[in-house]
């Protein structure tokens, strides 16, 4: 876990010197659990990231312990420490490259897939994402929504309450940026 830490850490380190194609977000991450006799919906305020269009190159990450939300602190709880184990993996993060290469300087909507390593819980996965890049008067913002299957990062669901939470988890973010 170190290791990713370092590495995340010297990639945005190394995406942060000096070229003015690089913009600074901070947004807000959603998660929506949708099971047969429960709803769960978390939110965190505390995305942050960086992309560098020039390169191509983009980092994002969010600490779990920042989400807030749930159906009780009990349920906030079992989130923590049962499932996501917050104390042994801390953030989320997604970093890697864009596929597709928008005009930042030009007001507009920018389809942008991305492709790069999503890891949560200790587990490493690769995915191609679907984004909208939107700039406005030089604001740059960010929206995209996915799914994750818990299955694939070794989230396990305990039969008790296997119809309480779902296997699949809908995630959303919004973020807004500024150019470095």
């Amino acid at each position: 876990m170190r290791s990713l830490a370092f590495i995340f850490s010297f990639y945005l380190t190394t995406l942060l010197q000096g070229q003015t194609s690089k913009v600074n977000f901070s947004g807000k991450v959603k998660f929506l659990s949708d099971a047969p006799l429960e709803m769960i919906k978390a939110e965190s305020n505390n995305l942050t990231g960086i992309v560098d269009i020039a390169e191509s190159k983009f980092a994002f990450s969010v600490k779990l312990k920042s989400f807030n939300g749930f159906n009780s602190a009990l349920q906030k709880e079992h989130f923590h420490e049962n499932y996501m184990e917050s104390e042994k993996y801390p953030t989320i993060t997604y970093s890697g490259k864009l596929l597709d290469k928008p005009d930042i300087s030009s007001d507009g909507v920018y389809e942008v897939r991305s492709k790069g390593n999503f890891t949560i819980h200790g587990i490493t996965k690769e995915r191609i994402l679907k984004n909208k890049i939107m700039v406005q008067n030089g604001k740059v913002s960010i929206e995209s929504s996915f799914v994750i299957l818990l299955v694939d990062y070794n989230i396990t669901i305990p039969r008790i309450v296997h119809k309480k939470i779902a296997e699949e988890i809908q995630i959303s973010l919004s973020a807004s940026g500024s150019s470095l």
